[in-house]
């Protein structure tokens, strides 16, 4: 017997543990962050919020990987995904983006439109989460066909660590003639 899915269910068991885990290290994050840009950078309290900060990161990145998990191995119509999930999504994200408005900003009518389409500092996951909800269509192309992957793969070492690492490199190394012709 399967333990890892429950079968009254069809819930994944693990992903579940990951979530409650997940969930906990994130509110870690929150708080050492918190109290971390508070603290004076040369304090004790400070490496201690460091760590805890540190060491909680990858829940952000657990949580984008069980929505995947779910998501690409799902039938979904486009159509279904807007109107189920990403305006969902995009309802919880007004609706807390306007109480924080609201509770930050006071009565200054053009203020709490601003942060309302901006949403509170926080809420970048919700919209994060709701773009990758848009692409995952697009994204099952790629985790289907082997060669899709495999150019989608060295596509994004090139522009997201070769080309950055280059310009990096070329800013701190570089001599004045690379760094003016690039």
């Amino acid at each position: 017997m399967n333990k890892s899915v429950d079968k009254n269910t069809s819930r994944i068991i693990y992903l579940d543990y990951l979530r409650i885990i997940s969930a906990f290290f994130i509110i870690i994050i929150h708080v050492a962050a918190q109290n971390k840009y508070v603290t004076d950078v040369n304090s004790y309290e400070w490496q201690v919020f460091n760590v805890y900060d540190g060491m909680s990161r990858w829940a952000v990145s657990v949580f984008i990987m069980i929505s995947g998990a779910l998501f690409l191995n799902k039938d979904v119509s486009i159509k279904d995904m807007y109107m189920k999930y990403v305006f969902k999504m995009l309802t919880v994200f007004l609706f807390w983006s306007l109480i924080y408005a609201i509770y930050s900003n006071g009565k200054d009518v053009g203020e709490i439109i601003y942060a309302v389409i901006h949403g509170h500092y926080h809420m970048w996951f919700i919209l994060m989460i709701t773009g990758l909800y848009i692409c995952t269509p697009i994204i099952k192309l790629v985790k289907d066909n082997t060669r899709i992957m495999l150019y989608f793969m060295v596509l994004a070492l090139i522009f997201s660590i070769i080309i950055p690492q280059m310009k990096s490199l070329v800013n701190d190394f570089g001599n004045n003639w690379l760094k003016n012709s690039g």
